[in-house]
């Protein structure tokens, strides 16, 4: 029997990729995934969440840096309210309280969050924020008990850590203006959809 846990990000980032991870979510190829409330299809990820009755399997995929922020234009955006990408936000020059601003409003949208993540691991680059994020929730995710799923090597038997995935379908046109990890989330995609659990 497999111990591990998979747990799939992004929900909500695009249609396909949502569509895909609500199927993992069914088939039961997957344990949770982390909903992005502040993206264009999060609205479109919730329906799906409560027309397949799977409230009890998501999380909060927290997110500081990509798309519009909740909480308006502030240290975390540029002047159009766009968050800053992982690459140019300086976690240093932000105010705390806008973190805190944006956190309860990306919270707010889904409130049936059970446990946190973040968008490209930006917890694991500050301890404030983390510890933040570990009063909001009995669980966050941390380097320590979680590591990401790597298709070229990938095998439940060895490992022993918690797996985080980012799977979609191949026909998700509009992830590659999204994210440099693109074609790699299909090749997650076939392999979940094959696992026995």
């Amino acid at each position: 029997m497999i111990n591990i846990k998979l747990n799939a990000d992004d929900l909500g980032l695009t249609k396909r990729s949502t569509e895909c991870i609500i199927e993992l979510l069914v088939t039961n190829k997957i344990d949770t995934a982390s909903l992005m409330t502040n993206m264009e299809y999060t609205n479109y990820a919730i329906e799906l969440i409560e027309k397949n009755n799977l409230k009890d399997k998501i999380n909060l995929h927290f997110n500081i840096t990509q798309g519009k922020a909740l909480s308006g234009i502030s240290s975390l955006t540029d002047s159009n309210g766009i968050m800053y990408r992982d690459n140019k936000l300086k976690l240093n020059y932000i105010d705390f309280n806008d973190i805190v601003k944006e956190f309860e409003l990306q919270s707010s949208i889904f409130p049936y969050f059970k446990n946190i993540d973040c968008h490209n691991n930006v917890n694991f680059k500050s301890d404030k924020l983390h510890n933040f994020l570990k009063t909001k929730s009995k669980y966050i995710r941390d380097a320590n008990n979680w590591e990401e799923f790597n298709f070229k090597s990938f095998n439940l038997s060895n490992k022993k850590n918690n797996i985080y995935c980012h799977p979609t379908y191949k026909d998700d046109l509009e992830i590659e203006n999204l994210s440099y990890y693109n074609k790699e989330r299909y090749l997650e995609y076939l392999i979940l959809k094959n696992i026995s659990k």
